[in-house]
């Protein structure tokens, strides 16, 4: 039975071998430590042709790979709370043992109370402006605003990840 910290729980992120998709990974992955730090929580990387490896971080971890079975994430959610008693209900009427796309997440800018949310531009923040950068948005989250109560657990997290994580 999975718990609210995510106990018998498989996650995996999935991601592409490119800078931000590396950092929104990382943040992904951070998230679901800080939130339900007791499911397993892989990193799978999709096959490129890029050359640079932009993914020590979960090599050092050893996060790298896929579960069998669980939960599929795409690289931009982030779970910002535990898992809520409608939450664990879906999970057990889906089939946990078969690997399940996630369609729970929400988006950032709705104030729906919810485990997972996903983002791609919410208050001053546009992700495409992020795409080719060379950097990451965690150390600029005071220039960030933030509108909803999901933004504004989104900018928390990225401040906390900014501690941890190297380019």
């Amino acid at each position: 039975m999975i718990t609210s910290t995510g106990d018998n729980l498989n996650v995996t992120i999935q991601c592409s071998n490119t800078h931000h998709d590396s950092w929104m990974a990382y943040a992904s992955w951070y998230s679901m430590q800080k939130n339900i730090p007791d499911a397993k929580v892989w990193v799978n990387l999709r096959r490129s042709n890029e050359v640079q490896d932009y993914f020590n971080w979960a090599r050092k971890r050893q996060v790298l790979g896929a579960a069998e079975t669980g939960l599929m994430v795409l690289v931009n959610c982030m779970a910002v709370r535990e898992l809520d008693h409608q939450t664990l209900e879906s999970l057990h009427i889906s089939k946990v043992d078969e690997m399940l796309r996630w369609h729970y997440c929400v988006d950032i800018c709705s104030d729906e109370i919810t485990p997972f949310v996903s983002y791609a531009n919410f208050g001053n923040f546009v992700l495409s402006e992020w795409i080719n950068k060379k950097e990451c948005p965690f150390t600029k989250t005071k220039k960030l605003e933030s509108n909803s109560i999901n933004e504004k657990k989104v900018i928390e997290l990225w401040k906390k990840a900014a501690r941890t994580f190297n380019l």
